[in-house]
């Protein structure tokens, strides 16, 4: 069965607090991240399980601009994606 990672992340912006949307241009950057949603100051990356998740942490440098600490990180099925994605809202998955 095919599977992808599941990365959720608490993030504070270390500057204005409704500045944690731009994350997404630092995370898109990161090789293996396949799609970002941002849910108040948790920010949910799917990633391709064969990159670690700090790795996509690192390489984005969201370090120098967010306070964040990763609250879960799992491997799930494909198709369980869209059982957590539809709560959720409009996804973009790349």
């Amino acid at each position: 069965m095919d599977k992808i990672g599941l990365l959720v992340l608490k993030v504070i912006s270390k500057g204005c607090t409704s500045c944690v949307g731009t994350i997404k241009n630092h995370l898109y950057r990161a090789k293996g991240v396949l799609g970002i949603h941002i849910r108040s100051k948790d920010v949910i990356v799917l990633y391709n399980p064969i990159i670690n998740p700090q790795n996509i942490i690192e390489e984005s440098s969201i370090n120098t601009f967010y306070r964040v600490v990763i609250k879960e990180n799992k491997l799930i099925d494909r198709e369980t994606i869209h059982k957590i994605i539809k709560p959720i809202r409009k996804y973009v998955i790349r």
